[in-house]
């Protein structure tokens, strides 16, 4: 079941990439109920579907991906299978949770998904750039109080985008220094 929260949080999100959609900032927005993402075996025919709550396509038609904990906030099962699942869709820049709870919580999201990056990069060794840059993903509070107001959530939103360079798409590799 969908709580209020969740609903405005994924309406605001919906509505931040349209903006951005119509800036020119992404190149597309979808809901992943509507428009899943697929989980290819690349052995065989097989996929499963990814249902994100929301994800924008960038304009390097990488994805951003968005999960909105509400229920699911303090089930550390679930964080896990979401970071799991977005690790799994190719060309992923980013992923980012939105949640209500306090620092504590904050933390046990970001040490899961954390935990789960550096086991697949270093046991594993699976190269970073097959996975979301680290420097995108990362989780987001928005108050229960803040969710009631969409005004005041579209503008969390947009405070995190800018500061987090959440639409910047870093120079090929070869350019760094």
């Amino acid at each position: 079941m969908t709580t209020d929260y969740h609903k405005q949080v994924e309406n605001a999100l919906t509505l931040l990439g349209h903006e951005c959609e119509e800036n020119g900032k992404i190149r597309h927005v979808y809901r992943g109920n509507e428009m899943p993402l697929s989980i290819v075996d690349p052995h065989s025919k097989n996929s499963i579907k990814y249902k994100p709550d929301v994800y924008y396509i960038l304009k390097n038609n990488k994805k951003l991906i968005f999960e909105v904990l509400d229920t699911e906030l303090g089930k550390q099962s679930e964080i896990i299978a979401d970071t799991i699942e977005s690790y799994l869709v190719e060309n992923v820049d980013g992923l980012i949770f939105i949640h209500y709870g306090d620092d504590s919580a904050e933390k046990n999201i970001i040490e899961a998904f954390t935990t789960i990056y550096k086991g697949l990069t270093t046991v594993k060794k699976i190269k970073e750039s097959e996975l979301p840059s680290l420097k995108k993903t990362g989780a987001y509070r928005i108050t229960r109080r803040q969710a009631n107001n969409p005004q005041s959530i579209q503008n969390k939103l947009t405070e995190f985008a800018i500061e987090e360079h959440w639409f910047k798409t870093p120079p090929p590799k070869n350019q760094l220094n």
